[in-house]
């Protein structure tokens, strides 16, 4: 139910992103960490779902962890580079 929650929150940001920066964000990478070959994210991640890493190149790596709040996804991913 969380990660149902948190994809939700998630959706809902980024179709508020505004359209000409929704362009600049290319991948949204779903991990399932119970799967023994995400066993790696499972040792970081178990007591900190649901996560989310907002990779940019040339810039620091966000993180986004416990709880999704919509207004600071929507803020972040509509940073202009």
């Amino acid at each position: 139910m969380l990660c149902y929650e948190a994809n939700v929150v998630l959706e809902n940001a980024l179709d508020d992103v505004k359209p000409e920066m929704r362009k600049t964000i290319k991948d949204v990478e779903y991990v399932d960490i119970s799967k023994p070959e995400n066993r790696g994210w499972f040792d970081c991640y178990r007591y900190d779902i649901p996560v989310l890493h907002v990779e940019r190149d040339e810039y620091k790596k966000v993180v986004f962890m416990h709880k999704f709040d919509h207004e600071e996804l929507v803020e972040e991913l509509g940073q202009e580079l």
